[in-house]
């Protein structure tokens, strides 16, 4: 995992980073967000003339909106050249032929479907003033749509004038913000600024590193891969130790460090686990026998473990008096331990003095 961020860290000429968990996780983020295709737009709105490239977008959106519904109530498509002719002409000529004698009437309608025909990849009504309608209104809004163009060119290749694809633009928009989300993460927040525009410029000068089969894009999805194995080893780990699944993840600048030091102290400690189990297992016979509360005090460190034996038989020397003192001369203080049964159910020669080891 370790060998892999720098790799990627070097590829990407971001300098060492820190081995936190939160920068494992946002480096790993970030490598998938930049083998991801909306980056090719998406990096447009990280660029300082974002601002002036989102209020374009938002001006086209209505305009190409109302373009897709006109467009699904013409009787067959026609391309964007059409909307560049005289349309309004064109109708004109048509309600010409449409009133005119019986013997002119259906060459002059031939001459007008054969101007439509040219745009069209299916067949022309044989009334068309309905289509020629609705291509008058989408003629309008390709000339407000022209009025944008010098903003929406920003936009390169993802500009199609009213067939522009907005929801692709949308997906560019919310990549923008996962990748600034993601700069926050691995910069101070001073720095994050310049981490954004060196992200930017590195979709937009490097993108061919990242496509399928390149060099970035094996790293990337060999980081996330390994992110992802760790996660589930990590956790596999903790769930086998009962312990808390993160191993102190939110916890340290230098989890890899702490994480390993800390697995690597159960593995020295696993002589001892025996032992330990034999302490629990009398630990919760102990229980039942009512020696519960010198449990606790032992466990606590009011009662040292080598005077269990003395601080039962205080207690059941005194069966009347629910709470014995009995010294602790090695701490300097007191402790009073509750016997809960009487002497004569107590087996006092029960092995609580036997070493255990948490």
């Amino acid at each position: 995992m370790r060998q892999g961020v720098r790799a990627f860290c070097t590829l990407i000429a971001l300098g060492e980073p820190q081995a936190s968990s939160t920068v494992m996780m946002a480096l790993t983020a970030l490598g998938s967000s930049l083998c991801d295709p909306h980056a090719a737009v998406g990096h447009l709105f990280l660029r300082p003339e974002a601002g002036r490239l989102w209020t374009a977008v938002e001006r086209l959106r209505p305009v190409v909106e109302k373009a897709a519904t006109l467009r699904t109530q013409l009787s067959t498509p026609y391309r964007d050249g059409i909307l560049a002719l005289d349309v309004s002409g064109i109708l004109a000529a048509w309600h010409e032929a449409v009133a005119s004698n019986l013997f002119v009437r259906s060459g002059r309608k031939k001459r007008v479907r054969a101007k439509l025909a040219a745009f069209c990849d299916g067949q022309v009504p044989e009334d068309c003033g309905r289509d020629l309608a609705l291509l008058i209104e989408l003629a309008a809004l390709a000339a407000e749509v022209k009025v944008m163009t010098p903003d929406l060119r920003l936009l390169g290749s993802a500009y199609d004038g009213l067939a522009t694809d907005l929801a692709a633009i949308a997906a560019g928009v919310q990549w923008s913000q996962k990748v600034e989300q993601i700069c926050k993460a691995l910069s101070r927040q001073e720095e994050t600024g310049r981490l954004v525009d060196v992200v930017a410029t590195l979709v937009r000068d490097r993108a061919h590193l990242f496509v399928t089969d390149a060099d970035g894009y094996a790293l990337a999805r060999g980081l996330h891969e390994a992110w992802g194995t760790l996660q589930a080893a990590v956790q596999s780990l903790c769930d086998l130790a009962e312990t808390d699944a993160s191993l102190g993840r939110n916890s340290h600048q230098d989890w890899f460090a702490h994480a390993t030091a800390r697995t690597q102290s159960w593995q020295d400690a696993r002589q001892r686990l025996p032992m330990w189990c034999a302490w629990q297992k009398v630990a919760e016979e102990a229980k039942t026998w009512g020696l519960g509360p010198l449990l606790e005090a032992v466990n606590a460190g009011a009662v040292r473990r080598g005077r269990c034996r003395a601080a039962a038989r205080a207690c059941a020397a005194r069966p009347a008096q629910p709470w014995v003192d009995t010294a602790d001369y090695h701490r300097g203080s007191y402790t009073r331990v509750r016997a809960r049964k009487s002497p004569t159910t107590v087996p006092w020669r029960c092995s609580l003095t036997c070493r255990h080891t948490r």
